[in-house]
Parts: C-alpha cells; structure tokens; sequence
C-alpha cells in the first residue's frame, strides 16, 4: 500500500509543469540591529540605515501554486549609533555571504509570496565612530533568522521583490561593551531587490 501511495504522489508530481530559473540580483537594505540590554530592549541607540546586497536568484516551480527559492548574496548588514556614546555616531558594518532558503505560493502567474530561513556566513566586520576604527571582536561566524517577502516576476525573466529578515541568534559573544554587560544584538533588514533571470529551464 505505501508503494502504491509512493507511486501516485510520484506520478502527480511528476506531471505538473516545472521550471527553474536562475539569475542575478541586487537592490538597496534598511538595515539595523534589534539590541536588548539585560533582557529589556535597547529603544534609542539604534537607527535605521541604507545599505545594499548583491548576488545570485535560482527560482524552482514545482507545480502551479509551489515556488522554491534559493539566493546567494554578499550583504551589507549593521547599524548606526550615538546616544549612549561620546565621539559622536559609531557605524557597525557586517559583511555576510548570505543564503535564504525559501518556500513560497503563488497568488498569480507573476506574484508569489514565501518565507524561509536566512543563514548568514560572516565574512569581516567593521565597527568605527567619527574618529577612529573600533575593535571588533566576538562577533558570531554565523547569523541564522527567518524571513519572509513578496516578489513579481514577468515572462522576459525581469523580478521584482521586497523582504523582512529578522535574526533568531545574537551576532556577537555577550560580552561587556563600555563596562555594559549583558548585550545582544540581532539583525533586522529589509531588502528591496530588482534581478533578472537569464537562464529557464522547463523540466
């Protein structure tokens, strides 16, 4: 009986039309840190602040309602501070190698919406006010949160698409900062993409 359901999911599946696509993309980020001190969040230090991404689209239709994505980014992620400081802003830049792993549905043939994981590889960081370049040491290697976005793509392979992310896990060692103790920081993103798909393939 098992094999007999194997074979008819099988078979189903089998005879939805299915495409893959993979291109490039690249568009501005909102980026910023959600910072809690003690427990408590961090309302005022922390400030929205643009930055950008950049990198490869592969988009997988299994059938006609099923999306899968997958994306490989070089993103920019941090934040920008000042009030419990006294040289003035300080800028936390983030480099990540960032791979969002993606489940969507399609509400029409050119508009889906999905969520997923984003798991985020460091590859260096930055942390500099307005004289002088800071230490940066304890930050994570790795960053790993949901996210979630909408995008349109038409038939000549152009996309559009805009995303949340927000990180489940702290960026950084809990360490004392400036005498502070107990602080954690998580990413927050938003990510407003235009790409193209130069290569489909109806499998």
């Amino acid at each position: 009986m098992k094999k007999f359901v194997f074979a008819v999911l099988f078979m189903a599946f089998s005879a939805q039309a299915q495409t893959e696509w993979m291109g490039i993309k690249a568009g501005p980020s909102i980026v910023n840190l959600n910072g809690t001190l003690g427990g408590q969040k961090v309302q005022d230090p922390y400030n929205w602040r643009p930055d950008f991404h950049v990198g490869f689209a592969y988009r997988y239709d299994l059938e006609q309602s099923i999306v899968f994505k997958v994306d490989v980014l070089y993103a920019r992620r941090g934040t920008k501070y000042g009030a419990l400081v006294q040289n003035g802003n300080i800028n936390i830049n983030l480099n990540y190698i960032s791979v969002p792993l993606m489940g969507g549905f399609r509400l029409s043939d050119n508009v889906d919406v999905y969520l997923g994981l984003d798991v985020a590889y460091l590859l260096n960081a930055s942390v500099s006010d307005n004289y002088n370049q800071l230490p940066t040491d304890g930050y994570k290697s790795f960053a790993v949160g949901p996210v979630l976005g909408m995008g349109y793509h038409a038939e000549n392979g152009v996309f559009f698409e805009a995303r949340y992310g927000f990180g489940a896990t702290d960026i950084k060692d809990p360490v004392g900062t400036n005498g502070v103790t107990g602080i954690k920081d998580t990413n927050l993103y938003f990510d407003f993409s235009v790409g193209y798909y130069f290569s489909k393939n109806d499998l």
